[in-house]
């Protein structure tokens, strides 16, 4: 997962993939204002079974809109990725159902229609408000800055939208007056922890929840017990041993790509690309392989194994959205920890079974899976360096680590590859020498495991800047010297700001 950009004025833009919109996910983005120590992020959490478009109301999370006045709502856009349909996919049901096949948040809510099926009233029924009370305010009080759709309100009060009608015309539901508080002020926002979902769409937006397993769509009817009611699932197709091992070739081809990305990823952005990899191509195939009906002597084996493959899913998603959190920022973590998952344990339990199901057709499958792998700790000797000058001058970086953790410190022109880079370690000091003339931006990472091949730390890692260069001058006389502290100090006069893991110089 990786840091979303700023888009003013509508807020940060979140983007997911399908199959995260399905089971919900955790991204941490960029916000304003950005300070002399760098742009401020937050981890926002998207529930499950948003749609395309869907805003986020994380209250309290932005600035003060001005001197005096208390932090206001941050609004967060969600843009849904890879919306389309797998082949096969139902998309139609039951009246008032969005039919959706496969394991919980294995697949995305199909695409909305865009306009009203047959019938549906277009027009408000008579007594329906459609416009707010007399003396609901329209507007925010000076300095409350609110967005959101364009002529919309918020839908974070706690009225529910009156009336028998889902709110899909093309009037907005009615908006109740607020209530207020006993000290006579309005509630404007929720509790800080709360995070209110508003949907933008032109059309209904659905939630997907579980009902036995089942996904179903939000809006579907209930049938005696209460319970929603589900789609029937499709008759599944018989095929040969032949068209078994098939499909078991294709899921291998789906997955082991993504797989093999993940081993060579060397920040928290490129292992959570090659994870998006790997969950699309889970997903798909478990679709696939829910809707065959495989020869009958591995028709238990086959189903333990879908069951498997599904648990497995969940975990890669959690593994993401470490990456995305900067807990797991290499491959070798990674993949370390999706060894040790139970969906992976089960996945290779599972792939064993289905080689011995039937002595007369073995299937061999799940080369991709990882054996399980134990997570390390490597370091490097202080002074390390990880890059050597590439020629010898006068110049020297003096670098004291304050902190607990390891860093590796490193000198590069502006948008230039990496000339200098050396370990330090936690409650270290090193001073690197044979620096040449020149003016250098000095970049740090710290967190654990550093990993000598990918030449970076696998996890808890952390990427910055400081603000000021180091410009090196040497004269017959005289060389150049800057001291550095890795920790805030007294007195200090150095700040640094974030870095997108994309950016850092190699």
């Amino acid at each position: 997962m990786t840091f979303e950009g700023f888009s003013a004025p509508d807020g940060p833009v979140v983007e997911i993939e399908g199959w995260e919109a399905a089971a919900g996910t955790t991204k941490t983005v960029y916000i304003p204002p950005a300070g002399t120590s760098g742009p401020s992020t937050i981890t926002v959490r998207i529930p499950p079974g948003v749609v395309d478009n869907t805003l986020l109301r994380l209250p309290g999370a932005a600035a003060p809109p001005g001197p005096g006045l208390p932090p206001g709502d941050l609004i967060v856009r969600v843009r849904v990725k890879n919306r389309a349909v797998p082949p096969g996919f139902p998309v139609s049901g039951p009246p008032g159902t969005v039919p959706v096949s496969g394991p919980p948040g294995a697949y995305p809510p199909p695409v909305m229609p865009t306009s009203a099926p047959p019938g549906y009233p277009t027009s408000a029924p008579p007594g329906y408000p459609t416009s707010a009370p007399s003396g609901y305010p329209t507007s925010a009080p000076p300095g409350y800055s609110v967005s959101g759709p364009p002529g919309g309100f918020p839908q974070s009060g706690p009225y529910p939208p009156s009336g028998p009608y889902p709110p899909t015309g093309p009037y907005p539901p009615p908006v109740p007056p607020a209530r207020s508080s006993g000290g006579g002020k309005r509630a404007l926002i929720a509790a800080a922890v709360v995070v209110a979902v508003l949907a933008v769409c032109g059309v209904g937006a659905w939630a997907l929840t579980s009902s036995k397993g089942k996904p179903v769509g939000a809006g579907s009817t209930s049938g005696s017990g209460g319970s929603p009611a589900a789609s029937p699932s499709p008759s599944a197709t018989p095929v040969t041993a032949a068209g078994y091992r098939q499909a078991l070739a294709a899921l291998d081809a789906a997955v082991a790509p993504g797989f093999q990305q993940l081993r060579g990823a060397r920040n928290p952005t490129a292992v959570g690309d090659a994870i998006t990899r790997i969950g699309n191509g889970l997903t798909a195939q478990i679709e696939v392989l829910r809707g065959i009906a495989p020869p009958d002597a591995v028709s238990s084996a086959h189903s333990t194994f879908v069951d498997a493959l599904t648990t497995l899913a969940s975990d890669v998603q959690s593994a993401g959205a470490a990456a995305g959190s900067r807990q797991l920022c290499g491959g070798s973590s990674a993949i370390a920890t999706i060894s040790q998952s139970p969906g992976a344990n089960q996945a290779r339990a599972a792939a064993q079974a289905l080689t011995t199901a039937d002595a007369a057709n073995p299937y061999k499958v799940g080369g991709w899976l990882p054996a399980t792998t134990a997570q390390q700790n490597r370091r490097v000797a202080n002074g390390t360096y990880v890059k050597s000058p590439a020629r010898r001058g006068s110049g020297r970086l003096k670098i004291q680590n304050g902190g607990s953790v390891d860093a590796a410190i490193t000198l590069a022109p502006s948008g230039g590859k990496a000339t200098l880079t050396v370990y330090v370690r936690g409650k270290g000091s090193f001073t690197a020498a044979r620096i040449t003339d020149g003016t250098y931006g000095i970049f740090v990472a710290t967190g654990s495991d550093w990993d000598p091949a990918a030449k970076a730390f696998t996890r808890d890692c952390d990427y910055s800047k400081f603000d000021s260069p180091a410009s090196y001058r040497t004269t017959s006389r005289t060389y150049t010297e800057y001291s550095i502290t890795l920790t805030p100090v007294s007195g200090g006069n150095a700040t640094t700001s974030g870095v997108d893991p994309n950016q850092f110089p190699s």
